[in-house]
């Protein structure tokens, strides 16, 4: 009796689905994210994003990208209208997109999100703003922190540095003390490490390419700008060379590799290579301290992270969907998980993911949390713009550093060639 009755509902079922001609599709979110050098913090987003489709009968399909490969994949999806339904990206792209009309307005998801982790830490709310309106959410921290040889700075009596200079003045300890030849691990080229390791030399020096309004700001006139392009420079061609020769031939993970091959003592760098010391037990795990950003000579500093939020586009579908996405992957529970996979790699945001324990286990871990109450963005002091956001994804200032190391360029000859390029993007785009 009960598979006769059975049977009559499901044949019921059928025909009013054929009568309406209505066939439930269960819905499909594109999420994409940044494949980290960390796989354990990949898989607990990948794992976070599932976790929220099963409960909500959603089905996500997840695609990624790396640092080198971000801006082809955003770049080609715009020019082809296959964006995802929300994208995790660097905040001077949300700004761009902003400009471009490719994102929707979340100011209300945020202050949900906001109030419900205590707020976020300083100057981020710059890199969501645009005109005003706020068109995404900040989703976490990876922030660059300055790695020292621990054994190397006893064994010629020095402390962890404070300043860019004394960088400088450790350096050459280590070297006349032949513990090393090249000390220096850092590389002015086309990637991230090399622009943001910069931009926090010139911030922390007190130089910057934009004011306060966001209105562009020649580095000509600016003492303090000339300092900090002497510091960069300096490492190069200065007596005793610090650098490695092949130094700015360096891809993004080049200086990862030189650290873990014990070939420099100092490299300003996210958490990965602390992972991969702490994952392989590398003989290096110990000897290793990570630091702050070095201050400037007034004690300025200024530390240059990525700043990963999500957004979604208005291509979506399902807006209250995606908008219900990035709050689960914001909340309590989750967040946590994703935060704790990560080796500090995954600094927070907001405040309250600043006091969980997990940090207070390892100094060095502590440091990556620290690390993100001294965040400047692009442009900074003044707002993420798409002018700002152009002149960081143009390299002008990698083009310059290199002309006075490589070209012979003096100082003037090359602020000038900088300074007209990044003028004319200012004219160009909204700042």
């Amino acid at each position: 009796m009960y598979r006769k009755i059975l049977s009559y509902f499901i044949v019921i079922g059928l025909m009013v689905g054929c009568i309406s001609g209505v066939a439930f599709t269960q819905p499909t979110l594109t999420f994409w994210y940044l494949k980290s050098y960390v796989p354990p913090a990949n898989e607990a987003l990948e794992k976070n994003v599932q976790e929220w489709a099963a409960k909500n009968g959603v089905k996500v399909k997840i695609d990624f990208f790396t640092f080198d490969t971000m801006s082809v994949k955003y770049t080609s999806g715009i020019e082809t209208g296959a964006l995802p339904d929300v994208g995790e990206m660097e905040c001077f792209d949300a700004i761009r997109f902003a400009a471009m009309g490719k994102l929707m307005e979340v100011k209300n998801l945020f202050n949900e999100i906001n109030s419900l982790n205590e707020g976020i830490l300083p100057n981020l709310e710059l890199g969501i703003t645009y005109h005003g309106k706020i068109y995404a959410v900040p989703h976490y921290q990876l922030v660059n922190l300055m790695y020292h040889r621990k054994d190397l700075l006893d064994k010629v009596g020095a402390g962890v540095a404070q300043t860019w200079e004394e960088i400088i003045e450790i350096a050459k300890k280590i070297k006349n003390a032949g513990y090393m030849s090249y000390p220096i691990g850092q590389a002015w080229t086309y990637q991230s490490d090399g622009y943001n390791c910069w931009q926090g030399v010139l911030y922390s020096y007190g130089g910057s390419f934009a004011d306060k309004e966001g209105n562009f700001k020649p580095y000509f006139n600016q003492p303090k700008a000339r300092e900090a392009i002497k510091w960069a420079t300096e490492i190069y061609t200065g007596k005793p060379r610090l650098t490695p020769p092949d130094c700015l031939a360096w891809k993004g993970y080049s200086n990862n590799e030189a650290w873990l091959r014990g070939e420099i003592a100092f490299t300003w760098n996210g958490p990965s290579i602390w992972y991969r010391l702490v994952s392989e037990n590398h003989p290096l795990k110990d000897k290793t301290v990570l630091a702050l950003t070095p201050a400037g000579p007034d004690g300025l500093r200024v530390s240059i992270p990525e700043l990963m939020v999500l957004g979604i586009f208005k291509n979506t579908k399902y807006p209250e969907l995606a908008k219900s996405l990035i709050k689960y992957l914001l909340s309590k529970g989750p967040h946590q998980k994703f935060i704790e996979s990560a080796y500090g790699q995954v600094s927070p945001a907001y405040y309250y993911f600043t006091k969980l324990d997990f940090w207070k286990e390892n100094s060095n871990r502590l440091t990556c949390m620290e690390a993100g109450k001294y965040t400047g963005l692009p442009g900074y002091p003044g707002p993420v713009t798409p002018a700002a956001a152009s002149v960081v994804a143009s390299f002008i200032d990698m083009d310059m550093l290199q002309s006075i190391i490589t070209k012979h360029a003096s100082m003037d000859e090359a602020i000038k060639t900088a300074d007209k390029k990044k003028e004319e993007i200012y004219k160009i785009l909204p700042h």
